[in-house]
């Protein structure tokens, strides 16, 4: 199991490669995230998310307070 984090920004996008170009799914502040590599790839690290089981999401969005 990855590390949990939780959404610090009121939305965030999650995107299917970490070239950032097709958005997956926008999660909203709280959200939880579980990092499943905490080696960034062009910035981004790739998550497990709510309805994403796979994608890539700028750190900076992340935080450490559930809702």
């Amino acid at each position: 199991m990855g590390t949990i984090k939780y959404l610090k920004s009121e939305t965030a996008k999650v995107y299917k490669a970490s070239d950032a170009e097709d958005v997956l799914i926008e999660l909203l502040w709280g959200d939880r995230v579980e990092i499943l590599d905490p080696v960034p790839q062009n910035g981004l690290l790739r998550v497990h998310s709510r309805w994403a089981p796979s994608g890539y999401l700028d750190p900076k969005y992340l935080g450490d307070k559930p809702l």
